[in-house]
């Protein structure tokens, strides 16, 4: 009976422990398609420039790769709460067609370009806010201006 216990706790240890490693798998793979990787190796090697480290020696090679696999173990908890492997796939999918790869390319691009129209949206948005805030502040507040 103890063997027969100890065997299902290791089998389903085993298969536990397979399952996590397949997400985390899928996940790297998912990161690499969609250009997460790519964003991620970016900010290292500029942290590394900074400091100084020679982002073509091959240590340096190694290490980013080890870094970038402890940060996909890393993501794994949280992408599992809000995404399926299977979903991933289909990301996965998407990422290696064409219109995905086309996207994975021009979004470095996209984002360099949005950030000046998402400040300016922000400022607008900022006086309409603080004109509303202003009406309102007068009817709650009569005899006080600003």
């Amino acid at each position: 009976m103890k063997r027969l216990l100890s065997l299902l706790l290791f089998f389903s240890v085993f298969f536990t422990l397979n399952a996590a490693d397949s997400y985390t798998s899928t996940l790297a793979e998912f990161l690499e398609a969609s250009g997460v990787t790519s964003t991620h190796k970016k900010l290292a090697n500029d942290l590394a420039t900074k400091f100084g480290v020679s982002t073509t020696d091959s240590k340096y090679t190694k290490v980013l790769g080890e870094q970038i696999s402890k940060l996909n173990s890393d993501l794994t908890p949280i992408y599992k709460q809000y995404v399926t492997e299977n979903d991933l796939k289909s990301m996965i999918k998407f990422f290696k067609s064409p219109v995905g790869k086309g996207f994975v390319d021009a979004q470095p691009e996209i984002l360099e370009k949005s950030v000046g129209v998402i400040s300016e949206w922000k400022s607008g948005l900022k006086d309409t806010l603080l004109k509303s805030g202003g009406d309102a502040l007068k009817k709650s507040l009569p005899g006080f201006s600003f």
